[in-house]
């Protein structure tokens, strides 16, 4: 079991000189915009589209495809499988004009842009229906980097016993809402590896405890001092958690050294040294009431 003052067994001095020759913090999961199965990224309203049609239906790739495009790269539609959305193409048609008197003249000037005396340039626009990656069973196109393990499985353990409200995205943040006491995680599948996703859950599960159980201030602006020393608790008592899981820490200390430098190199051994304490009561709270 943690207990709170041996928590972390180290000194700030030590923890600093480790933090501040950390590398570059990596984002340990990847999210993609939708795209077609070609690779190219779809635009305007066709994102928000094709974003809520991944979230209604579960699906993790981020590729679409229409029915020819599906076929010509050798992953035909399986029978009985429905398009459950569409997208819309917008190209531009040179036409000729069919009268340039009156309010016809005036109706096209404003419609498209006249190219000579006698042509318009105009926007045609197509819908199409496209299906999902997963739906066509197009494997190299199916996201699939980390999966249930016995690592992953003990944090949501944790979520389980604390009685964490939380729900999966699609990558786009990992975050804790004080609004409605939840928490949103990437789907596991867009992690690059098991380490990531446990340090993720735990930096969030940290957070949650501030607003009932260990209360901590969290309505500050992001980027300020007090945004900054929250997220060094968080990040510290998620270190800790993973050393305890037999997981490296080595991002964790990226990240610590990030969110320290919005302070001044002279109050860092301060901050830090502050940070630390709170986070070893945080940690040996958690630690109680999960059984580590």
């Amino acid at each position: 079991m943690i207990r709170a003052e041996t928590a972390f067994d180290v000194s700030v001095k030590d923890l600093l000189a480790e933090i501040s020759s950390a590398g570059k913090w990596v984002k340990p999961w990847v999210f993609r915009l939708p795209r077609n199965l070609q690779g190219r990224i779809y635009s305007g309203s066709n994102v928000f589209t094709l974003l809520s049609a991944m979230r209604e239906y579960d699906w993790v790739s981020p590729y679409f495809g229409t029915f020819l495009q599906a076929k010509e790269l050798g992953y035909p539609v399986p029978k009985g499988e429905k398009a459950v959305t569409r997208v819309i193409f917008a190209g531009n048609v040179v036409k000729k004009l069919e009268g340039d008197s009156g309010k016809n003249e005036i109706k096209d000037k404003l419609k498209a842009k006249v190219i000579d005396e006698d042509k318009k340039l105009v926007f045609k626009y197509s819908e199409h229906a496209v299906w999902n990656a997963e739906q066509i069973k197009a494997e190299p196109l199916l996201v699939v980097s980390v999966t249930p393990d016995e690592l992953t499985d003990k944090v949501l353990d944790w979520y389980s016993k604390l009685g964490v409200c939380f729900h999966w995205g699609l990558g786009e943040r990992a975050a804790y809402s004080p609004l409605s006491h939840s928490i949103e995680l990437p789907r596991l599948e867009v992690f690059h590896e098991q380490a990531g996703f446990v340090a993720t859950a735990i930096h969030e599960l940290i957070h949650w405890t501030a607003k009932d159980l260990l209360p901590r201030e969290l309505s500050s602006s992001f980027g300020s001092p007090e945004y900054a020393k929250e997220e060094l608790i968080a990040e510290l008592s998620s270190l800790m958690l993973l050393g305890e899981l037999g997981v490296s820490g080595e991002n964790q200390k990226a990240y610590l050294k990030s969110w320290l430098g919005k302070f001044e190199q002279s109050e860092h051994e301060g901050v830090l040294a502050e940070a630390l304490r709170v986070a070893g009561k945080v940690v040996g709270f958690v630690a109680e009431r999960v059984g580590v």
